[in-house]
């Protein structure tokens, strides 16, 4: 009416005010297309405005409509550059405000989660200006919660505050069509804490409250839903809400949104067993991905291309998808970018990186952030961001977050003893009973008991770790989810590096024992609480432990000397005589080692080291084998004595 009247500030006005209800309330984007490309074309054929309030209001509008319609249009960010300049030009406090509002709404969506950061401090200015409407303040508040679930912060208390205090102001004042999308925002942050009785709650009161004309909030239903589905293992429900979603999107052309589907339904495949399927979506996803623009959407993809390749054992593509992943997430400050992952597939990824040494404080960052618990190769990791490691190979000593505990004074030394007791016992499930008898052997039970309780209570608040050591029906232990043990990880690692050297079905199999025993060594520093040998309930652990390292130092210089690697051999039996100068098939093999690279002083100088060792600390005659590889040595130096004899 308004455009065949001629009357273009109506016309402009009708269409930014019904492009206003299709973006904020409808979210359709079948509806909302024509009334895009009308206004596109209006600009187009006449680029010049009636007013600075007119053209204001074009922009906000037009920059809301293609951030949902086309989320990778090469024009959105200069709309939304214009929407925050001109809406602040023109003095339009509600302009102003949904301007920011799709301004740090598309900052998320590419990525930017620095400038993302930066928006959302001008919104919480302008937000709390008197003249502020409550809509733009729930509205507000909506946005406020999805920088606190996806932004670098990851504080999911925060946002769910935010969601309270957003339904709040709709209950005071009556306005409820954003209750749905705050109640979104609730559902992703309890789905990020692991609080699921909550998002299911959640997910319900959002099912109420939908409306069959919002299609953008009856998709967010199905893709949540999905997610929460996947999150508690029922894969029938999670696929079928997924494949509502992926259907939704198809209806309504939004790409943005399919990718988003495709790579939710790649993981729920993925945990369902149908790796097939899984990677049908995953390759459709990435088809999508390049023309969107959106680096959260690349990183997302690249993390699944890791976790993927991994699982099928193509260890080299995704070891390189990993790095590209991690090192996009450190330049962007991605945190919680993971909408519908699982937490130990997360944690499996990351111990991953950690181990290969990839991106290792943005790694460590990230498990902090998301509370993630270590799975069976992270629970090996030395550098794990754990709460509390405890080293007693070669040496006794406590770190809390990284760093070396002190204690002012002097040293509780009862209270350590316990410690020390409850790792010569294995650390875990260890008898009550058990430790008072090493530490209170002439004790009556009640009595003995009740000094337990004293003592582990003292040992508790002297490291300060929640719930570092538990106790629970007479069994106590440390807590391997907050608890690094040197010597569970050395058990770990070289049990793995007895079985690779052992299987030969394997066709990297000396590469894998290799890589597993350098692991196992690098972690054996020493025998176990040598400095602890008067008690004799440390020997037992002590024996054990250095038969393993015995079994890897011999094992790996056996392969090495095999492969007529001799000048590995000698660094590699230097290092472990540093470590353990009493074997004496340590000398013998490096004496060996020698002859082979023709350093035959270098040969009895080891010689003489032993025979100085054993006859100092043990009063004992080397062997036979010692004395004829020494005799070797010496016939290197002067053939012709050899041949004489």
């Amino acid at each position: 009416m308004f455009q065949k009247q001629g009357d273009v500030i109506g016309s402009y006005l009708a269409c930014t005010g019904v492009m206003t209800i299709l973006t904020y309330e409808r979210n359709d984007c079948a509806l909302l297309a024509p009334w895009v490309e009308w206004l596109t074309e209006q600009i187009r054929m006449n680029p010049r405005f009636p007013s600075p309030e007119i053209e204001a209001r074009v922009a906000v509008s037009l920059a809301g409509a293609l951030l949902i319609l086309r989320p990778q249009d090469p024009d959105l960010k200069n709309w939304i550059e214009r929407s925050l300049k001109l809406s602040r030009e023109v003095n339009d406090l509600d302009l102003n405000l949904r301007a920011h509002l799709t301004a740090v709404h598309w900052c998320q969506w590419v990525g930017d989660m620095a400038r993302c950061s930066l928006m959302s401090e001008e919104l919480e200015k302008i937000a709390q200006s008197p003249s502020a409407s409550p809509v733009l303040i729930i509205m507000k508040k909506w946005m406020e919660a999805c920088v606190w679930n996806l932004g670098p912060t990851a504080d999911y208390d925060s946002a769910l505050k935010s969601v309270q205090e957003g339904m709040k102001t709709a209950r005071r004042t009556g306005i409820c069509s954003w209750n749905a999308r705050l109640l979104t925002q609730a559902v992703v942050a309890c789905l990020n804490k692991g609080d699921l009785a909550k998002a299911g709650e959640f997910l319900q009161e959002m099912h109420s409250t939908i409306k069959c004309t919002q299609p953008l909030l009856i998709f967010q239903y199905h893709y949540l839903s999905a997610w929460y589905y996947l999150v508690v293992g029922d894969h029938s429900h999670a696929l079928f809400d997924s494949k509502a979603a992926v259907n939704l999107t198809l209806e309504t052309g939004s790409s943005s949104q399919e990718i988003l589907c495709r790579l939710e339904m790649a993981q729920i495949l993925k945990s369902a067993g149908e790796t097939k399927n899984a990677t049908v979506q995953l390759d459709l996803a990435g088809e999508l991905i390049p023309r969107s623009g959106s680096l959260v959407l690349e990183y997302r993809y690249r993390m699944a291309q890791a976790q993927f390749s991994l699982d099928e054992g193509e260890e080299s593509a995704g070891l390189e998808f990993l790095r590209r992943a991690m090192a996009l997430g450190k330049s962007q400050g991605y945190i919680s970018m993971y909408y519908w992952w699982e937490a130990s597939v997360m944690a499996r990824l990351c111990a991953k990186a950690l181990a290969e040494g990839i991106e290792v404080e943005y790694v460590r960052n990230l498990i902090r952030k998301r509370n993630l618990l270590p799975d069976i190769l992270g629970r090996t990791l030395e550098n794990w961001p754990w709460p509390l490691k405890i080293y007693t190979l070669g040496q006794f000593k406590l770190e809390k977050d990284g760093k070396r505990l002190a204690f002012p004074g002097k040293a509780p030394q009862r209270a350590f003893l316990m410690l020390k007791g409850l790792i010569a016992l294995g650390g875990k499930d260890v008898g009550q009973d058990q430790i008072t008898d090493l530490l209170w052997p002439e004790s009556e039970g009640d009595t003995a008991h009740i000094a337990f309780k004293t003592l582990l209570s003292r040992l508790r608040q002297l490291l300060g770790v929640k719930d570092a050591i538990e106790l629970q029906g007479g069994k106590v232990g440390f807590n391997p989810e907050t608890c690094w043990v040197d010597t569970w990880a050395f058990e770990e690692i070289s049990s793995q590096a007895k079985k690779a050297w052992e299987d030969k079905r394997l066709s990297d199999h000396f590469g894998k024992a290799i890589r597993l025993t350098e692991a196992a060594l690098a972690l054996y520093k020493g025998n176990f609480l040598q400095c602890d040998e008067g008690y004799d309930w440390t020997s037992f652990q002590r024996d054990r432990l250095r038969r393993k390292f015995l079994f890897l130092i011999n094992r790996f210089g056996e392969h090495l000397q095999e492969e007529k690697e001799w000048k590995e051999a000698v660094d590699h039996y230097e290092k472990a005589i540093e470590v353990d100068p009493l074997p004496e098939e340590f000398y013998q093999n490096l004496m060996i080692s020698y002859l082979q690279i023709g350093q035959s002083n270098e040969g009895i100088a080891v010689y003489r080291r032993f025979r100085k060792i054993i006859s100092e600390g043990m009063g004992i005659m080397s062997s036979r084998k010692t004395e004829a590889i020494y005799q070797s040595l010496l016939n290197s130096q002067n053939p012709s004595v050899g041949r004489a004899a």
